[in-house]
């Protein structure tokens, strides 16, 4: 955060840990984070709205741009691949994966890692995979705080992921990176843009910064 100019504001959530180093010796965060900058809190005890179940706060008033509260996600790490909602048959029928990525997934995703009912050993089928290639963590220490409740935040997400009028970005998502060229930057006009329809599917491509599904990328 100290990267922002001071004139930048801060969002943070109400039950943010704010505690900083040197005040608070294991703390994540330094004084120096917050200098200068303007702090707001939301506070999702307030939501009135709701979709899928998940509270939401309308950020602008206007329609345009939700926050969304998903409990079970604790994400310390700056470093962190983002699990996506699950892309099921709804998701695939009014996003289908772009011809030019179904046929390299087919040599790019690793079988030894990955599967579905019409793969073989070394030709991966991404069309028929019914589950999500990505996984919630229930390793101990890892970025969720609550696995299972997780995993209900994720399946609400994946209720409305697949309508077209709702454009679902995760945290620490690199898929996209490329199509934002400098930052802040605007997101008027996503849908006529067909800004969905190009970037839903990035992650599989293995040139993108996302893409972690190749045997070296899987276990290191």
């Amino acid at each position: 955060m100290s990267k922002f100019p001071n004139a930048t504001g801060l969002l943070i959530g109400s039950e943010t840990n704010t505690a900083t180093y040197p005040e608070t010796a294991n703390a994540s965060l330094q004084t120096s984070d917050f200098a200068g900058h303007v702090v707001n809190t939301v506070d999702f005890g307030t939501a009135e709205l709701t979709f899928s179940g998940l509270k939401a706060i309308d950020y602008f008033g206007d329609g345009s741009f939700y926050l969304l509260n998903t409990p079970g996600f604790l994400e310390e790490t700056p470093f962190t691949t983002p699990v996506r909602p699950d892309r099921g048959q709804t998701f695939k029928k009014n996003f289908p994966c772009p011809a030019h990525l179904l046929e390299e997934v087919q040599s790019s995703v690793s079988t030894d890692y990955f599967w579905s009912p019409l793969s073989r050993e070394h030709f991966f089928n991404v069309a028929s995979r019914a589950q999500p290639l990505l996984a919630i963590s229930d390793i101990p220490g890892s970025v969720y705080s609550d696995p299972v409740t997780s995993q209900v935040s994720l399946d609400k997400i994946a209720t409305f992921d697949a309508d077209p009028d709702f454009f679902v970005v995760t945290a620490h998502d690199m898929s996209v990176l490329s199509y934002f060229t400098s930052l802040p930057a605007s997101l008027d006009g996503w849908k006529a843009d067909g800004l969905k329809q190009r970037t839903v599917w990035n992650f599989v491509d293995k040139l993108n910064p996302a893409f972690v599904f190749s045997p070296t990328n899987v276990t290191s």
